[in-house]
């Protein structure tokens, strides 16, 4: 048994001073550790935020200076701005003080921070706090390439609701906000109005020279579509079996009813009866010399730019969305060169230049308000009967007449030895004499499909020279709905994405805007843009806004090309 004055006098497993003071050193040099760690960390953390957040006020926030008197100064909000971005960052805590300058527009925008950390350990040794320091420039590329197609809905629909003023308002203050560069991006835009088609001038589309014109209509220049070529980017100038739209206006003929409609002639070209009416919703392509897509222009033309938007007309037919998707996308495409680089402005002649070139980035802005279509309940086109857009038909022309007159041969359609009908004298014949045999394009290109339907086929099926109103009312009918197709909406909707799909695969950012749009176009639109946030919902009111945020988003992201 261990006495107590024994255990008392024992020194086994105690420390001795030496021993003591070791082991204290070396709990402050590991505190020390953790605070140098910690230190650096915050360091770090602060060096990260300051790199971005000076970015940041670099390319989005356009820094520059103020001059009062013959004094400049630094942008006074320069150095808000990256206190505000490191607090967003998380690290607003860790620094006392933020400045940041730059010696201009668009130059190199310098920042520095600095703030203290509280050590835990190292007070042991009076030494509280440790400084944080940190300093970050970031440059504007001197010139970056902007290409942008603004693509705009131009149907008839735009009339009523939003208005061809909000339409109008919301382009010019696009072309305005991208154009407002400073000089430090050279954007070039151009302007593809799109209804049932988008339509051309005559010199840019004599660039086109393989296409076949089959409208024969003065300012009629609308290319159609093959359905193979929504799935591609460029239409190429070269490339043959292409044609214009062919010219129809498949609305019913004025008093065209039972039983109102005429049981006598009327002549082809009356504006009420027989000649094609421009603006009606089933016309593929109105005849227009300011509703054209306009070649690039630079920032310089940007007055030229907003003159032409003023001039648009925006009661033009139905829409056709995918056709206009197209044509923008093509425009972007480095063949199209070969057609507008010398029609517009000299700076950027030179374009579309070629995918993935350096400091370059290709912008499509589609904006839409009917979706697409004719019909505002389902959204479907009538159109021509494909019988009915190419080949010879059974209808003649005598064109020494004036105004001409007609002659339709009726054989097998008719019971009767004479099967050729000319309205006109409201008589039949053996033949047509000396008349013309016309192509189906030919015919429409002159008059009315209702004008056919009616006064040759109408009139001239009948086996009495004194039919009812209501008989001919009847054949009418008949050879309206023989003429009249139909392209669904789901078919326009497919084409319309599969374009969206090859212009985004080609390294086209797209942007889309539903102006008021009706609701069966939403869900493409978004799918058709970028990303989500490249797809705005927009309302009258807000459409300018829109516009002019998104011109600023393009020209932020090009400084960063």
């Amino acid at each position: 048994m261990v006495r107590l004055t024994d255990f008392l006098r024992g020194d086994a497993g105690s420390m001795t001073q030496t021993g003591l003071v070791f082991t204290l050193l070396a709990i402050l040099a590991g505190g020390v550790s953790v605070d140098v760690m910690r230190h650096e960390n915050t360091r770090a953390r602060v060096q990260q935020a300051l790199d971005f957040c000076t970015l940041n006020a670099a390319t989005v926030e356009r820094p520059g200076t103020v001059t009062t008197g013959n004094t400049t100064t630094t942008n006074p909000e320069l150095s808000g701005v990256v206190t505000a971005c490191m607090s967003r960052l998380g690290a607003g805590s860790l620094v006392n003080t933020v400045t940041a300058s730059s010696t201009g527009n668009f130059k190199p925008v310098s920042a520095t921070a600095t703030g203290s950390q509280t050590n835990r350990f190292m007070q042991m040794v009076n030494i509280s706090t440790l400084g944080v320091a940190a300093s970050a420039t970031a440059s504007v590329p001197a010139t970056a390439r902007v290409e942008v197609a603004l693509a705009f809905d131009t149907g008839n629909a735009v009339q009523a609701v939003p208005g061809a003023a909000t339409m109008r308002t919301g382009l010019k203050d696009f072309i305005t906000r991208l154009a407002d560069s400073s000089g430090s991006i050279t954007p070039s835009v151009t302007l593809v109005p799109y209804s049932n088609g988008v339509n051309m001038s005559t010199t840019l589309m004599g660039r086109y020279n393989s296409v076949a014109n089959v409208s024969n209509v003065t300012n009629v220049n609308c290319i159609d579509v093959p359905a193979a070529d929504f799935s591609t980017v460029p239409v190429l100038t070269t490339t043959s079996g292409y044609r214009t739209m062919l010219y129809f206006d498949l609305e019913s003929t004025s008093g065209a009813t039972a039983p109102a409609i005429a049981t006598t002639y009327q002549v082809p070209t009356s504006s009420t009866y027989g000649t094609a009416l421009s603006n009606q919703p089933s016309t593929p392509c109105t005849p227009s010399n300011v509703n054209i897509l306009r070649p690039q222009q630079d920032a310089a033309a940007m007055a030229t730019m907003n003159t032409q938007i003023d001039a648009l007309a925006f009661n033009y037919g139905g829409t056709r969305w995918d056709h206009g998707m197209n044509w923008a996308a093509a425009m972007l495409d480095p063949s199209a060169n070969a057609a507008m680089g010398t029609l517009g402005s000299a700076s950027v002649n030179t374009r579309p230049l070629a995918y993935n070139t350096a400091d370059l980035q290709k912008v499509l802005v589609f904006v839409n308000h009917a979706g697409s279509g004719t019909s505002p309940s389902d959204g479907s086109v009538r159109t021509l009967a494909s019988a009915y857009t190419s080949g010879n038909s059974p209808i003649y022309r005598n064109n020494s007449a004036s105004p001409p007159t007609y002659c339709i041969d009726l054989t097998g359609l008719r019971t009767g030895v004479n099967n050729f009908y000319q309205p006109a004298t409201n008589t039949w014949g053996s033949s047509c004499g000396s008349f013309t045999r016309l192509t189906w394009p030919q015919v429409w290109n002159s008059v009315r499909v209702s004008w056919v339907a009616w006064q040759l086929y109408g009139r001239g099926i009948q086996t009495t020279s004194s039919p009812t109103a209501a008989q001919i009312l009847a054949v009418y009918n008949t050879w309206m709905t023989n003429f009249t197709g139909t392209i669904s909406f789901a078919t326009q909707e497919a084409n319309f994405l599969a374009q969206c799909t090859a212009a985004k695969s080609a390294g086209i950012v797209v942007y889309t805007v539903g102006l008021q749009q009706v609701d069966r176009a939403k869900s493409a639109m978004r799918s058709c843009a970028t990303s989500p946030a490249h797809y705005f919902d927009a309302t009258t009111a807000n459409f300018s806004d829109v516009m002019k945020v998104i011109a600023q988003t393009i020209n932020q992201q090009g400084y960063l090309q």
